[in-house]
């Protein structure tokens, strides 16, 4: 049986890096270090509003930024598995936990990949997953 996979990539860059991989390739292009903390949930409108703000872009910018991965994050539970993928840095890892809450607050529960690479060599540095994803990924 083949998996419906969304690869979830941190940034256009490494998407166009990957992209020849299985599934679907989509990027998230935040930059979670920048602004201040917000206590909001993740992706409302005021959430929405106050990382616009905190990146010096018009909301409607910043929508048309996130457009991809929002419209994906609505049918995520469509999808087998997510890979999620990032560099070893801090701005990298920081959005990689924004990933992790974003399914976690959409109640997902398929297979989750998340691979961290370097960012010189673009080898894997770090790779974590449910176990069950991997076993049905071999078959």
């Amino acid at each position: 049986m083949q998996l419906k996979i969304l690869n979830v990539c941190n940034g256009k860059e490494l998407k166009s890096l990957l992209e020849d991989e299985n599934g679907k390739w989509i990027s998230f292009n935040e930059r979670m270090i920048e602004g201040e903390k917000i206590n909001e949930k993740l992706f409302t409108e005021s959430f929405c509003q106050m990382r616009s703000k905190a990146l010096g872009m018009s909301l409607e910018e910043y929508k048309e930024m996130m457009k991809e991965f929002l419209e994906e994050l609505s049918r995520i539970n469509e999808y087998d598995c997510i890979r999620l993928w990032y560099y070893e840095d801090w701005p990298s890892v920081k959005n990689a936990f924004v990933m992790f809450d974003s399914l976690a607050q959409h109640k997902y529960k398929g297979g989750v990949i998340a691979t961290e690479l370097d960012s010189e060599t673009k080898e894997i540095t770090f790779q974590m997953s449910n176990r069950e994803v991997i076993e049905n990924e071999q078959d």
